[in-house]
Order: C-alpha cells, then structure tokens, then sequence
C-alpha cells in the first residue's frame, strides 16, 4: 500500500492534541495591567492570529509585573500561539518556562511532549508524556498523546490501551476513537478499526481524518465506493490537506481511473511540494498511461525527496 499521512509515512492519521489558550485574568495584584496585550494573549475570541497572540503575551512578559501563577498562563499562552505557526522551537521552550515555574503542572508536560514529537524528538515526547500521566492520572490527551508514539514504534497493543484509557477517561473526545482505530487498523483488525471510525464520527461528524482513515480501511477491503464516498466527505470538510486527495488518487488508481487518480495525486503535490509519496504514486499512473518520461520524473523526485 501507498498511503501516506502528514505523521510517520503511516497509511492512515492519528491526530495529537496540545491544550487550548487559557484565561489570564486582569488581577488587581497587576500595578500596571494593559488591557489590550491582556486581550490579545487570552485570544478568547479566537479572532487574533498567532502572531498578534504571539505579540501580545510578549509585551506581558517584559512587563515584568505577573505573578509566577500569571506567568506561567502567559508562556503557555505563547507557546500554543507558536504552535499554530509550527514553530515548535519556541513552543517547547515557552512549555519548558511553564514547567519551571510550576513543576507539577501535567498540562505543561503534555504540551512540551508534543512539540518534542514535532522536532522529531520521540523519546523526550515519550518522557514528558509520562511525567503528565504520573502527575494527572486523569489526563485523557497524555494518554492518548503517548498512544500515537506507541502506533508510530509499531506497540499497537500498546497503543490500544492507552487509547482506549483515554476514552474511559474521556468518551465525548473523538479523537482517541480515531487514534485507536489507527492502531487496530495497523493490527489488521479492519473491523474494530472501522468501528472507531464509526464512533469518532458519530462523536464529531466534522472531523475529516476519520472519514479519510475509515476510506483508507476500506479501500483496504476492496469496498472502493464507500472508500470514495469517504474521502470525498473529508476534502469537503479539510480541503487544504494533501494527504487525503493522495489517499483518493490511490482509490482510483486501484479501480484503473488513471486520470482521476493523476488529478488528485496532482493537487496533493501542489498542496505540499515535499509529498514523496504523491510523486511516486502518481509516476506508477503515469507509467501505466504509457507516460514513461513523466514516471521517470516523478521517481526521481520522489527518492530525493526520500532521501532527505
């Protein structure tokens, strides 16, 4: 199989979470509190880019007038802010702050582990996940977090249990439906894997990358309709993701539509240049088009991009 998704080269996605902005509350302890960096940093609204966010948390830390307590929310603040830019450099380090000034705050670790798993660090992710489960036994993410590092070294026994402990802990949560049906997927278990795909869409029935796993199983299954149907319903939900209209492209690569499957193939690469798969699943469509110039390009590109 071909598949690929924006972690791991896996053939389908699980997703990890970081915590959302908390409120930083203009306390009267603040000699001087400036309202609009305050508004700014909390983002209640959600209408700030990163940037702005970014700025504005910024201006509260020179300030020099918060408490450690104050503090700590402005770093995690920022550092969710540098996530969304993937700047995962500065996310862990603003993380890294938070638990110095609070070293029993679970939340904190859970963030830094995922952006350590990010810069491609699985062992400190693994490590930080850890240390948050120990000091929360109840935080549902940690788990869930620390079960996609198990799917990703291929622990998928593993991988269940923690997501299936963060299900426990939380049940409206779609996600770990779809991370645990990853790892089952991953097991060979299409049934329990579809099952969790089910779930997670029944929990969420706008999260795109449990339609296009669920079409990646059954494509698997040779139940190419459904499998379009699928993936069709997840580039509606997410169309700026490439991973899904690669995952389309190799449904009609399998039902012998080369045009269709070139198409998406196509759009994937232009979403992200750096797709190796996309280039070589879609030289295998060009070569059987008789295409063999345009194959051998593709090939090449897709084994330096391998390579890298």
């Amino acid at each position: 199989m071909w598949f690929a998704c924006r972690r791991g080269g896996s053939a389908i996605c699980t997703w990890f979470r970081g915590s959302t902005l908390a409120a930083l509350a203009c306390l009267a302890a603040l000699s001087a509190c400036d309202q609009q960096n305050l508004d700014r940093c909390n983002n209640r609204s959600g209408s700030f880019p990163p940037e702005v966010v970014i700025a504005g948390c910024t201006a509260l830390i020179e300030a020099r007038t918060l408490s450690r307590e104050e503090l700590a929310t402005v770093y995690s603040n920022r550092g969710k802010a540098y996530d969304m830019q993937s700047d995962y450099a500065h996310a862990r380090d603003d993380y890294a702050a938070v638990i110095r000034l609070e070293p029993q705050n679970a939340q904190a670790y859970d963030d830094r582990g995922l952006a350590y798993y990010n810069l491609g660090d699985q062992e400190r992710a693994l490590a930080d996940y850890e240390r948050a489960i120990r000091l929360n036994p109840r935080l549902a993410e940690a788990y869930d977090n620390r079960g996609t590092i198990h799917n990703a070294r291929h622990d998928y026994a593993a991988a269940v249990a923690d997501h299936s402990e963060a299900i426990r802990l939380s049940p409206r949560d779609a996600i770990p439906y779809n991370n645990r049906g990853v790892a089952y997927f991953n097991q060979g278990e299409r049934e329990r894997a579809i099952a969790d795909y089910d779930q997670a869409i029944r929990v969420d029935p706008r999260l795109a990358t449990a339609y296009d796993n669920r079409g990646v199983a059954y494509a698997d299954q040779g139940d190419y309709a459904r499998a379009l149907a699928d993936h069709h319903r997840s580039i509606r939900l997410n169309p700026a993701d490439p991973v899904t209209f690669n995952n389309r492209g190799l449904a009609y690569y399998s039902l012998r539509d080369d045009r269709h499957a070139i198409t998406d193939f196509s759009h994937a690469i232009r979403l992200n240049r750096e797709f190796a798969d996309a280039y070589a699943n879609r030289a295998r469509a060009l070569e059987r088009q008789g295409e063999h110039e345009r194959a051998a390009a593709d090939r090449a590109e897709a084994d330096r991009l391998s390579r890298r």
